[in-house]
């Protein structure tokens, strides 16, 4: 019967590798997930420019920001809350998000009262509602494609941690 050895040392390698690799999933998941916001995010700034927001300094797509998840489970592109566009009269505040909003989904105009003989309304036509860009629902058709293909590049680096063990032993 043929003596059969057993190595020790690769034996305890071998579980280290696991331990690394274990440990460096959940970094690895937020990166795929941080580079899917971003090329998500990307993706609806282009449509905010393609749709035709009429904005020369940018700010709309300024205002698009990328959240995570507070687990880390999901990423999202949404407007961030906290700029103030416009305070009225009466104090109340226009944010950004609902700025971003207005030119998602369109908004309500008033009707010309005009009261006066001399009365010329602005708008010309007898609209009561301006129709939204839908640069969101735009760059959604997309969006599901351009984060696959940025998750599927930051997980070939633990492709890479694979390759790197087999290729050590």
């Amino acid at each position: 019967m043929a003596r059969q050895w057993f190595d020790k040392e690769q034996w305890d390698a071998f579980w280290r590798f696991w331990d690394d690799a274990i440990q460096a999933i959940p970094g690895l998941k937020r990166e795929a997930l941080a580079s899917m916001g971003d090329a998500v995010l990307r993706e609806v700034r282009r449509q905010i420019t393609r749709r035709g927001v009429h904005d020369s300094q940018g700010r709309v797509a300024r205002w698009q920001e990328v959240r995570m998840g507070s687990k880390g489970g999901y990423v999202a592109v949404s407007p961030s809350p906290d700029e103030t566009v416009q305070v009225t009269r009466s104090g109340e505040k226009t944010t950004s998000k609902d700025v971003t909003r207005y030119l998602e989904r369109g908004h309500g105009i008033p009707t010309p009262r005009g009261r006066t003989r001399r009365y010329k309304p602005r708008i010309p036509t007898h609209r009561t509602y301006v129709p939204g860009k839908a640069f969101y629902s735009w760059a959604k058709m997309d969006a599901e494609k351009l984060a696959l293909e940025e998750a599927d590049r930051t997980m070939d680096r633990l492709t890479d941690i694979f390759a790197d063990y087999l290729a050590e032993v």
